[in-house]
């Protein structure tokens, strides 16, 4: 498959923060987004290593193909290279891998919880993100949590450390069939873009957002 500039678009905003990427037919994609931390080596970088976060995003594609397959994300930057050039990029060239993600599997089954966040609210929620953790890590570089928990007709999210009050605090009318408690890194929450969000909790714990006008599906498990 050559890369595409639609490809190109979906996937440059994880570029920083994914080596790699797969695109599993018909039209999808998935990356897993990491923490990059750059290998010193005599005063200069000499390479990027990536800590997985723990979360998945999926999107959808106007491109089709009919093979699944891992990719690279230097293959994506350099193709965009090759076009500012006026080249015609090559083709992509699969990575070897074990097996390709099931998103059916991937996806909830069974809603736990459901819930609605608005575009404003996730601007609130990325911004206070940011700031309490640059504050933390000043402090005592202590990780942030996203802390999620219900009642019978409600879902309290409050960011925290875990220990002592909690720094951030919003509480949303949900449909609770099951009830839930648990916690996602906040850190995750630089995944979604800042549009309504469609939340869904299964009953294994694991937080699914969907972008409302993207499609954009965030995967994250939770801890309990």
């Amino acid at each position: 498959m050559t890369p595409t500039i639609n490809l190109e678009r979906n996937l440059r905003p994880f570029e920083k923060v994914s080596d790699h990427f797969y695109l599993i037919a018909p039209n999808r994609f998935m990356v897993m987004p990491s923490r990059r931390r750059g290998v010193m080596k005599g005063g200069k970088r000499v390479e990027w290593k990536y800590q997985k976060i723990g979360h998945c995003v999926i999107g959808t594609l106007m491109d089709r193909f009919d093979q699944s397959g891992k990719f690279s994300m230097d293959q994506l930057t350099f193709a965009r290279l090759m076009r500012s050039w006026g080249d015609q990029p090559n083709d992509l060239q699969s990575l070897p891998t074990e097996n390709i993600p099931n998103l059916d599997l991937l996806r909830s089954q069974d809603g736990a919880v459901r819930f609605e966040l608005g575009a404003n609210q996730v601007q609130t929620m990325k911004k206070a993100a940011r700031l309490l953790q640059r504050i933390l890590n000043k402090r005592s570089r202590s990780k942030l949590f996203l802390q999620i928990s219900t009642d019978d007709q409600s879902v309290c999210l409050n960011m925290s450390t875990g220990q002592g009050a909690p720094y951030f605090e919003n509480t949303l009318t949900a449909d609770v069939i099951s009830p839930f408690s648990g916690s996602i890194s906040a850190e995750t929450l630089k995944s979604l873009r800042e549009e309504d969000q469609a939340v869904t909790i299964d009953a294994k714990g694991v937080v699914e957002m969907i972008g409302v006008e993207s499609g954009l599906v965030i995967l994250i498990p939770t801890s309990k």
